[in-house]
């Protein structure tokens, strides 16, 4: 198994199951997600907006999306089936107190938007990239790139919403169901286009280009 070290994130290509190692002696503010893909070192659901040509965030245009799967939540069970390539996976707002829109890094938001527009327009679809908790430390495994729905689940089903008690505190939270696409590599040069917004260009995975086009 692959391992690629924290000084070489910021260049590296994402490879399914290739481990991205931490730096900062194991600090929040060396965590390789947001070294990778510059989304933030919180939170599951991690949006990078498509930037200008000033590098300004440009409001509602999501570039790409990562998701980050710990397993430190019985509650709420994210799991990757391999043999179906299909992944579950449960949205940010995991405790009570909030209103399921209302999460950090706007999450949820990101994540319901992306299941409307693949009923609908799947060419304002970001891929999502996963990535799963190495045990015992902060480092992360890339599992592949993520799109919104399964053949093996009804189109209005794919996104649900689920209720949840924690203290005598009733809260609803999204369940979702991916499809994790078969390319075994993300390019770098195609994380570069899709934060200025060319992700349908020459360095998309064909894999990527034929789920638009469906």
């Amino acid at each position: 198994m692959r391992t690629v070290s924290f000084l070489d994130l910021q260049t590296a290509d994402l490879e399914v199951g290739t481990t991205y190692e931490c730096g900062e002696g194991g600090a929040l503010r060396g965590e390789p997600i947001n070294r990778l893909l510059v989304v933030g070192n919180r939170g599951g659901i991690r949006p990078r907006n498509i930037r200008d040509s000033y590098g300004n965030a440009v409001p509602g245009r999501i570039a790409y999306i990562a998701l980050f799967v710990t397993g430190l939540v019985p509650e709420w069970p994210d799991r990757y089936d391999t043999e179906t390539q299909t992944l579950i996976y449960y949205g940010d707002n995991r405790k009570p107190g909030k209103d399921i829109l209302h999460t950090s890094r706007r999450g949820n938001i990101a994540l319901k938007n992306a299941f409307e527009s693949a009923t609908a327009d799947r060419a304002g679809v970001a891929p999502f990239f996963v990535f799963e908790r190495v045990s015992g430390s902060r480092d992360v495994m890339f599992l592949g790139c993520a799109v919104p729905g399964s053949r093996h689940v009804p189109p209005r089903e794919d996104l649900t919403v689920e209720w949840n008690v924690s203290g005598g505190q009733l809260f609803r939270n999204y369940r979702g169901v991916f499809t994790v696409l078969g390319c075994q590599s993300i390019s770098r040069s195609w994380i570069n286009d899709l934060q200025v917004g060319l992700g349908a260009g020459l360095s998309a995975p064909h894999e990527w280009m034929d789920w638009i086009r469906a």
